[in-house]
């Protein structure tokens, strides 16, 4: 591990392996059926199935060990190819040490920072799964991930934010759970040091300890959000989360070339597998801030940054504060994002992200669809985009059966990406998973149609919000909205919006005007109420439960409507 300098930095590739040669080196060759032509068929790299340590062993021959693959401003170290490769030996001489075993699961509270990639491929190569924690749980929420996953130990970033987290994190695990604090930015070491206690393994017990491991054991352990209820424990595998990782950065075009401004945080998704493990499968560089500062942001990517990606709800602020107070952002020209067309335009025409690609994904099925920065410019930014090779879809009628090409109907998902199951629920094998979102495919791309619970039936009548949001979205007026529905005594339920305004503006007037004039009467929402900002969930992803509450309690007690 290197300390910042201003000085610049080689990039240490000198070795001449290429993708095919490396893999040929380590004898990897499993695809899934179709995998090769279809990735072929997208311009796209295949990748076969790969542990962690696979795809690390994969990266030292392509990048070499000098290779810098991850930076941490606020702590001022990098990472480079053979500094995790270290480090991560000796966390998992640790862990073996220390009594873990494979299957066994350790979870980590921590905000971006060098411990996290050394944890996860020190964890993996001796088959124990990491459990991130969000850093933005309390109490209640702690006890339910600790009685849901069982963890042996709990790694405990101190010195972070202004919660007493070792202390929450203490009161919430079982009497057998260690709990390791070690200070923010110090990495994994200390860790390690805790773990060992003075002890060591020799390099054929931690031989020993790898050879068990095989590519489906699970590696991460992710609580969704719980935008439908309590969050459950997703089991993600090795090989699983590679491949998403892999696909993804392939679809986005980053390579060891590109410098990546990454704010997501490492117990998402976002930050272990299109952060972490992608960093490795393509050898791009990630700058990974403690907090998302969208001045500091800007002002870091306008420095050397060619990438940026996220949910929508970062992206928005990072444009939000470019409009306040501009920067000049000569490098950016990669990303992906989540949103629509506008939304997508928008970031592309002010922020100059010229290759601005859309990526459809979850914990449950990986990356599920990219679009690519040579499809057309309305596909690329308004459609979910191509589903990636090793993805087989499936659009199913209410009643199970398959849609017509074209026709709306429910994704249904398998494939080499797809997670082993639920914590506490049965393995889900070759199942498939039904992804509750509408969407039809057409030439070969998936458009987004909502959700099936995301319908509305006033009077009887069907509505989709997703439609009537895609609408009142083309208002240039319009930056962001949400389309909900509110109880009424003679239609049973009748559409409202929360609209948040562009810095152009908008009424509530000319929105319900113009869609009295352009869409049904039983699609035109009833009431408007216009915000600065849309409740979120800690994905980034609009809260519409709270948004729904939020507009109730406004009508109730500042318009004195009798819901």
């Amino acid at each position: 591990m290197t300390e910042l300098s201003h000085s610049p930095t080689g990039s240490g590739l000198d070795s001449t392996f290429g993708l095919e040669a490396a893999l040929s080196r380590l004898g990897a060759d499993e695809y899934a059926p179709g995998e090769i032509d279809r990735a072929h068929a997208l311009g796209l790299a295949p990748l076969p199935r790969l542990t962690y340590h696979q795809l690390l062993c994969t990266a030292r021959l392509r990048f070499g060990d000098d290779h810098v693959l991850f930076e941490f401003p606020d702590c001022r170290q990098r990472l480079s190819v053979g500094d995790l490769a270290a480090a991560s030996d000796r966390f998992a001489r640790a862990l073996v040490t220390a009594g873990f075993e494979r299957g066994d699961t350790l979870a980590v509270w921590s905000p971006p920072d060098p411990l996290w990639p050394v944890v996860m491929f020190g964890a993996a190569r001796v088959g124990v799964r990491i459990c991130g924690i969000n850093t933005r749980y309390r109490s209640e929420e702690l006890r339910h991930l600790m009685r849901s996953s069982s963890p042996r130990a709990v790694i405990v970033a101190t010195g972070f934010g202004e919660v007493d987290a070792l202390d929450m994190l203490t009161d919430a695990v079982s009497a057998d759970c260690l709990v390791i604090a070690t200070p923010v930015g110090t990495g994994a070491d200390h860790a390690a040091a805790l773990l060992a206690a003075g002890r060591t393994v020799t390099d054929e017990q931690l031989s020993a300890a790898t050879g068990k491991v095989r590519h489906t054991d699970d590696a991460l352990v992710q609580f969704t959000s719980g935008s439908t209820g309590t969050p459950k424990g997703v089991r993600i595998g090795q090989s699983a989360s590679v491949s998403a990782a892999h696909y993804g950065a392939q679809c986005v075009g980053l390579t060891p070339q590109d410098h990546l401004y990454s704010p997501l945080p490492f117990f998402h998704i976002g930050g272990t597998i299109s952060t972490a493990l992608a960093a490795v499968a393509a050898g791009f560089r990630v700058i990974a801030p403690r907090r998302f500062d969208p001045g500091v942001a800007l002002r870091q990517i306008a420095e050397d940054c060619t990438a940026f990606h996220g949910h929508g709800a970062l992206w928005r602020i990072l444009l939000d504060e470019h409009r306040k107070r501009p920067v000049q952002l000569p490098r950016l020209r990669k990303g992906w994002a989540s949103g629509d067309l506008n939304f997508m335009r928008a970031l592309r025409d002010e922020l100059g992200v010229t290759d601005l690609i859309n990526m459809y994904g979850s914990s449950e099925a990986g990356t599920i669809a990219c679009t690519l920065a040579s499809d057309p410019a309305d596909v690329r930014l308004g459609s979910l985009g191509h589903p990636t090779p090793g993805t087989e879809v499936s659009i199913r009628a209410c009643d199970g059966t398959e849609v017509e090409p074209g026709d709306v109907g429910e994704l249904h998902l398998s494939g080499v990406m797809g997670m082993t199951g639920y914590l506490g629920e049965p393995p889900r094998g070759g199942a498939w998973l039904a992804t509750g979102d509408l969407v039809c495919l057409d030439d070969d791309i998936l458009q987004y149609r909502g959700r099936t619970d995301d319908r509305l039936k006033p009077g009887g009548e069907n509505v989709s919000v997703t439609e009537v949001e895609a609408f009142i979205n083309r208002d240039p007026g319009v930056e962001e909205v949400v389309v909900v529905g509110v109880p009424d005594d003679r239609f049973g339920e009748v559409p409202a919006a929360i609209v948040r305004p562009t810095p152009l503006g908008t009424s509530e007037g000319s929105i319900i005007a113009r869609c009295r004039s352009e869409i049904a009467g039983f699609k035109t929402p009833r009431y408007i109420r216009l915000v600065d900002r849309l409740p979120t969930l800690d994905t980034g992803k609009v809260d519409r439960r709270k948004a729904r509450s939020d507009l109730l309690e406004y009508l109730r007690n500042e318009r004195g409507v009798n819901l």
